[in-house]
Parts: structure tokens; C-alpha cells; sequence
């Protein structure tokens, strides 16, 4: 497992880089278009970056939808319950295997441990898909209440 999360968070890192070296170009240019609208008596308010990222340091001036909790939680609940159907399954697995899963090659033995690693990514994704459906059939359907 941690020979794939390596690789993963190093091109997290270089990705986060190359974006935070992208956006100090592009805010110094924005920065340079001010002081030159400025000359000109345009509002500077229209070069506004409202769509930074907290996470990066940027103060978000766009209002969040208010459904982010249902969302996160619906999600949360997905991914929950795709790691205990995918411990089930796991179990069954191994345990109508049992008997034979002892007289069986390494290899072999190998491959029906990494089949169980993709059933464990398969239904956490699965289950956390479903659940990010469900939160947009709630929103849909509140929207749907607030319109009427």
C-alpha cells in the first residue's frame, strides 16, 4: 500500500508547486493591470481574485452552497458502508476458501489477496458514488419544494 501512496503524494506535491508558481505569475500580472486601471480611475474591485482556495492561503470571497454537509456526510456514510460490505465480502471469501486456500501456490495465494484489495477499492468507491447520488436526489428534490 505504501508503494502506491508514494507516488501519489509526490505528484500531489508537484502539481501543488507548479499551481502556486502559476498563480504568483498570474496574480503579479493582475497586480500590474491594477496599478494601470488605477491610472485610469477604473474600480479595482473587478480584478478581484473570488475564487482562491483556503486551503492555499487565498480568503474565498464566493459564498459555499449550504448542502456541503449533506454532501460530506452522504459521502462519508457511502464510504463506510463500501468498507464493511467489502470486509463481508472478504470474509466470505476467505472463509469458503479456507480449507483450500492453504494447499494453494503462493502465487496463487497472492493473487486472491490482491483481488481483495480491489474489492475493498471497488465498493468504497461504489458506495461513496452512491452516496454522492443520493445527496444530489435530496438537493434536487428541496429545490425542487423551494421552487413551489
Amino acid at each position: 500500500m505504501q508503494q502506491v501512496l508514494v507516488p501519489i503524494c509526490i505528484i500531489g506535491i508537484i502539481t501543488l508547486g507548479i499551481y502556486r508558481l502559476f498563480e504568483l505569475f498570474v496574480r503579479r500580472n493582475e497586480r500590474m493591470a491594477i496599478i494601470e486601471k488605477l491610472q485610469s480611475n477604473v474600480d479595482p474591485s473587478v480584478f478581484a481574485n473570488k475564487f482562491s482556495l483556503p486551503i492555499l492561503g487565498g480568503q474565498p470571497q464566493v459564498k459555499l452552497s449550504s448542502s456541503w454537509p449533506l454532501r460530506a456526510s452522504l459521502l462519508l456514510v457511502g464510504v463506510g458502508l463500501g468498507l464493511l460490505v467489502a470486509f463481508f465480502l472478504e470474509l466470505a471469501l476467505t472463509n469458503s476458501l479456507s480449507p483450500e486456500f492453504a494447499s494453494y501456490d503462493y502465487a496463487v495465494r497472492d493473487n486472491i489477496k490482491d483481488s481483495v484489495a480491489i474489492i475493498y477499492l471497488a465498493s468504497v468507491s461504489l458506495f461513496g458514488g452512491l452516496g454522492l447520488l443520493i445527496a444530489y436526489l435530496v438537493e434536487q428534490k428541496k429545490e425542487k419544494l423551494h421552487k413551489d
